[in-house]
């Protein structure tokens, strides 16, 4: 071989030992994490359960707009499901140091696989959170398991959006979208 010549995908993997497979897989892997979309549970890696059968989680953290942030107002979302199962879990939290205690607050989704509108996933009240006295808080946690997912919301792995209103004024405080 010449002293610049570039070695063919083929010669670098016959030289390395390192399997083509290993090669394209990597990229599609750490691709698919960076993106937040569909994470292997630990079942999976021990062989007990697998790829599309298995566990799929999501965190979405949600995007304060103009009045979120002079609210100081932040949230983020979770979606899991296990199909082989017949599980799904859906839940917001959200935080709050500008508004008042009593807020509501009303949940909404858009998830194209259940209907083309926004729906209202659920209403919420602020209040004190109990580990940091100047924040507000409040929590949504909606679960197969327990009772039915609101019509809209199963099912949850085909949520594209998530946004959070004010339901006494009907201003947007936080969205999934990208701001």
């Amino acid at each position: 071989m010449e002293g610049n010549a570039m070695l063919s995908r083929r010669e670098w993997m016959q030289r390395t030992g390192v399997s083509l497979l290993l090669v394209a897989a990597l990229p599609a892997v750490e691709a698919r994490r960076g993106r937040g979309e569909a994470e292997d549970d630990a079942d999976d890696r021990r062989g007990r359960g697998g790829g599309r059968r298995g566990r799929i989680r999501r965190e979405v953290r949600l995007n304060p707009t103009a009045l979120g942030r002079a609210t100081r107002t932040r949230g983020k979302a979770r979606i899991e499901a296990r199909p082989d199962r017949e599980r799904e879990k859906f839940q917001v939290e959200v935080e709050s140091r500008g508004l008042a205690v009593g807020t509501p607050l009303r949940v909404f989704v858009l998830n194209p696989a259940a209907g083309p509108d926004p729906v209202a996933a659920a209403d919420l009240v602020l209040t004190p959170n109990p580990r940091r006295p100047v924040e507000l808080r409040a929590e949504l946690e909606l679960e197969s398991e327990s009772a039915a997912l609101p019509a809209g919301v199963s099912p949850v792995t085909g949520i594209t959006e998530i946004r959070v209103i004010r339901s006494d004024t009907g201003e947007l405080l936080l969205t999934s979208a990208r701001p």
